[in-house]
This record gives structure tokens, C-alpha cells and sequence, in this order.
């Protein structure tokens, strides 16, 4: 750990150039690897950050795909979902979401589903692995964000069956939608 640590302070204070950190952190892991000592937690981070300062996004990706889930904690899926929510590496949502399946994180997981807006997978996701974390109100509001009267009410229902009881103030956006389908089928005919 310590090792990691020279490692982000020499990253943090630019006290020597990018080329050679990125160097001396890949002979680390592969040094790490060779000689089958578990890589310390920080150092993947580390990798990303500098690899990402020099241009290599694609060389992030592919060694996070090779790896084949050997580098995967929660601290580098919430690294790497921070990463794509500021548009430093766009394939970081994929990677990240992957990274939390893998660990079993299907709650971080719907919840990331949530907030792209992926509402029926997220759905899916929470009735699959039977998640109680992530409440009702959460999928029908996003729900009823899209505007699309079909997913509302897939949404509905499958919420309705969960928590009948506290759902009733969704029963007036589902009337809303319910008006506005029926104007627009008007306006078709």
C-alpha cells in the first residue's frame, strides 16, 4: 500500500512525467502478477487516472475487459461511474455497470439504470434479483418522467403489486396519462 501511495502523491504533485508514472505503475502490476501477490486496492484507480491522462482511454477499456473481473471492487465501479458522469471516459457507464453485476451490486446497479433513464431494465433488474432497497416511488417517477403512457403503466403495475397501499398518488398521474392516450387516439381517428 505504501508503494501506491509514492505512486498517487508522485500523480498528484506532477513530480515526475506521465509517460514514466504510467511506466513504473505497469511494472508494478505485472510485477504484481507475476509473482502472484494481490494487487493493492488503490493501484487500479491509479492505472485508470494516469492512463487517462495520456490519451488511453482504449487502453483502459481493453485491459479492464481483459482482466476478465480480476480488478473488480465497488471503489473502482464508483471510479469509473464518476469518470463517465464527467465525460472523462464515456464507456465507464458500461464498465461500471458491468463491474457491479459481476461483484453483485444489482442494487447500484438498477439504481444506475434509474438515473440514465433505462426504467424498464431497471425493472427488470430489481424483480430479478428481488431488490427491496430501492423504493416504488423511485421507478414510477422516473416512470413518469418519459411521458410514455406504456411504460408508466408496465411500471405501475408491477408497483401496484408491491406496495399497494402507498401508491394511491400515482393513481392521479395515471389518469392524467389514461387522458392524454385517449386524446391522442381521438386524434388519430
Amino acid at each position: 500500500e505504501m508503494e501506491v501511495k509514492v505512486l498517487r502523491w508522485l500523480h498528484e504533485e506532477e513530480a515526475t512525467g506521465v509517460q514514466y508514472l504510467e511506466a513504473a505503475i505497469a511494472e508494478y502490476l505485472g510485477s504484481c502478477c507475476r509473482h502472484g501477490i494481490a494487487v493493492p486496492p488503490g493501484l487500479h484507480l491509479l492505472a485508470l487516472d494516469v492512463a487517462l491522462l495520456t490519451a488511453h482511454p482504449h487502453q483502459v477499456v481493453t485491459t479492464l475487459h481483459e482482466q476478465k473481473g480480476g480488478w473488480d471492487s465497488a471503489r473502482l465501479a464508483s471510479h469509473l461511474e464518476r469518470l463517465a458522469r464527467k465525460g472523462a471516459l464515456a464507456e465507464g457507464w458500461h464498465l461500471a455497470l458491468d463491474m457491479y453485476t459481476r461483484l453483485g451490486m444489482h442494487d447500484r446497479h438498477c439504481q444506475m439504470l434509474l438515473s440514465k433513464g433505462k426504467v424498464v431494465q431497471a425493472l427488470q433488474c430489481a424483480q430479478r434479483h428481488q431488490l427491496t432497497s430501492i423504493d416504488p416511488e423511485a421507478f414510477l417517477s422516473k416512470a413518469a418522467e418519459t411521458g410514455d403512457l406504456l411504460i408508466f403503466t408496465a411500471v405501475y403495475r408491477v408497483c401496484y403489486q408491491l406496495v399497494e397501499p402507498r401508491i394511491e398518488q400515482y393513481n392521479t398521474l395515471l389518469r392524467r396519462h389514461d387522458a392524454l392516450l385517449n386524446q391522442s387516439i381521438q386524434a388519430v381517428a
